[in-house]
């Protein structure tokens, strides 16, 4: 069944065509860079539907990874808007630029109006920028990335463990209505548009599903877990996966585990 991100999409798809193939060489070289810088740090990347508590539960995660860490080591460290501050300082963009790093999605027409007029950098500038400090960092490790495409810009780095946090429909519009103080009817309609910017942003940017099961080591339904235990969950599976990982291949192989069921 083909969803509206996937209509959308479909209308320029000849006009991202390049943009994808520039992207792809860009991200090969890239990681390239990342995987010769040394032995690679253990990191988590964290996707997530609009409306499911993913900074609650990436910062309590970043506490019980910490805790199981021996005395000295380097703290566990959560991005998420911080993540594209550290854009902005690596490679020296004014901080005005901030509201247009987000995982919203501009078609290709207002990306070129908008260069002409000068008066924003076109995606396909400013996402290989968001890619080398995604890389930098999850090489480092100690790091949990939520969002802006960082699972699959990751995706092979051999310690970086990939999770999406999913959760039912009425529960993540009952959150929304009560973390933003919305009405039912612009909660439901805040969630819907959150889920198709970010949708749009990840298949333009990197020409994948943010919805494809295969691209994560773990799915987890926040419908069916308080935050503490979420984080419990995602600690357990990611510190089992790094010590197979050892110098092998991240890839999720045949699939993620799910946890819970969406309604």
């Amino acid at each position: 069944m083909r969803t509206d991100h996937d209509l959308d999409y479909a209308a320029e798809k000849w006009l991202w065509a390049p943009v994808h193939a520039s992207l792809a060489a860009h991200l090969k070289t890239a990681r390239g860079r990342a995987g010769e810088s040394g032995a690679p740090g253990s990191a988590i990347t964290i996707s997530r539907q609009a409306g499911v508590p993913a900074d609650a539960i990436a910062t309590e995660l970043g506490t019980l990874l910490q805790a199981r860490e021996p005395k000295n080591s380097p703290s566990w460290t959560v991005f998420d808007r911080q993540l594209m501050d550290q854009v902005l300082r690596e490679h020296h963009l004014p901080e005005s630029l901030a509201p247009f790093l987000s995982e919203g999605h501009r078609s290709v027409i207002r990306c070129l109006m908008d260069e002409l007029l000068g008066m924003i950098p076109p995606t396909w500038e400013i996402a290989p920028k968001i890619a080398e400090t995604v890389l930098r960092l999850a090489a480092a490790g100690h790091v949990i990335l939520i969002g802006h495409g960082a699972g699959y810009i990751t995706s092979v780095l051999p310690r970086v463990f990939r999770v999406r946090l999913v959760g039912s429909r009425a529960r993540r519009v009952e959150r929304l209505q009560q973390t933003q103080a919305l009405d039912p009817e612009a909660a439901a309609a805040a969630l819907d548009r959150e889920d198709r910017s970010r949708a749009r942003f990840i298949k333009a940017n990197f020409n994948v599903d943010v919805d494809d099961a295969q691209l994560y080591h773990l799915v987890l339904n926040t419908d069916s877990f308080p935050v503490p235990e979420a984080a419990q969950v995602i600690a357990e599976a990611a510190g089992k996966y790094f010590q197979r990982a050892g110098g092998q291949h991240g890839d999720p192989g045949s699939g993620p585990a799910q946890v819970g069921r969406t309604a």
